[in-house]
């Protein structure tokens, strides 16, 4: 049987192409298929595939569960917060369909709850990004700073303003500014995982990332590329919840950004264009440029667990 993993071809979000990327790496075989998430139920391959079931699913949860040849292992698997999707998703009628493929790893803790509501094991696996290979290459002075401000909270040369705003005015040469964001979804497969290579072959190379982006952080990690997380725009609590147990592993840092953010109160401020007079008030981020703190160790058990239950229920060894 060949293995497959999966990518959604129409993504405007590279993040979801990392994904891809770090499954087929995992797997490393050159026949491995590439399935469509948003299609699984009608893929295009008839033969019997077993599937590296990972990522964040999914835009089109009537296209669920897959079709009766695709077999798929569970791990590093996110629900999203919608709720037409989970309530698709997670219908009691897919238990029996779940409970063949127990226990079900998830990315998340959020997502471990939600099949333990609906009577499905399952166990807290962490991403699979995480089990990219470190890099060896030779650092840069480069500071990348990818997609602070994430879901347009700030948009435009206002955002790259604030980005810069963040950073020491000595730093500001080294800095290169990178999005996670297509500005469409109509790129081959070849070019996704070309992109995505491309972007995470600068990230191994620079002397510090900074991003709002899960995926752009949980990579770096496993690069070994000191990261740091700023936890800004995510003051809904459905954006929240799927942080849990993920953002434990790396560096966190919260910005002073006065009425920037998405409250109730701020989107009011925002609406009239009040929030750029707070603009002078914005604080350096306190972060160590010179000499940035190497990034917590605890991943490595989480991507050695992974590694090795791929291996084992994929024949790897």
């Amino acid at each position: 049987m060949k293995k497959a993993v999966l990518l959604y071809k129409k993504s405007k979000n590279i993040g979801d192409d990392i994904q891809g990327l770090a499954a087929l790496t995992l797997l490393n075989d050159p026949e491995t298929v590439i399935l469509d998430r948003e299609n699984l139920s009608q893929p295009e391959e008839t033969e019997d595939l077993k599937l590296l079931c990972n990522g964040w699913f999914m835009d089109y949860a009537e296209n669920w569960p897959p079709a009766k040849n695709v077999h798929p292992y569970f791990i590093s698997f996110h629900v999203a917060k919608y709720p037409k999707i989970r309530k698709l998703m997670l219908d009691p009628k897919l238990v029996p369909y779940y409970q063949q493929f127990e226990p079900i790893g998830c990315r998340d803790h959020e997502t471990v709850t939600l099949f333990n509501n609906i009577g499905i094991n399952t166990y807290f696996s962490g991403c699979l990004t995480l089990t990219l290979p470190k890099s060896e290459k030779k650092r840069s002075n480069d500071i990348i700073i990818t997609d602070l401000f994430i879901n347009d909270i700030l948009t435009g040369d206002y955002a790259k303003k604030v980005s810069y705003k963040l950073i020491p005015e000595k730093y500001h040469k080294y800095v290169k500014l990178r999005t996670h964001v297509r500005p469409h979804g109509n790129v081959s497969v070849a070019d996704r995982l070309k992109d995505s290579q491309a972007l995470l072959d600068e990230y191994a190379q620079a002397k510090l990332v900074v991003t709002s982006r899960i995926h752009c952080a949980l990579p770096c990690l496993a690069l070994g590329t000191p990261v740091y997380f700023l936890d800004f725009g995510y003051v809904r609590k459905s954006n929240r919840d799927r942080f849990d147990g993920i953002l434990d592993l790396m560096h966190v840092v919260r910005p002073t950004i006065p009425f920037h953010e998405n409250t109730r109160l701020e989107k009011i401020v925002k609406f009239f264009g009040l929030h750029r007079l707070f603009f002078p008030f914005i604080k350096k981020l306190k972060i160590d440029w010179e000499n940035p703190l190497q990034n917590p160790t605890e991943y490595q058990q989480i991507a050695d667990k992974i590694k090795k239950r791929v291996s084992d229920e994929f024949g790897l060894n």
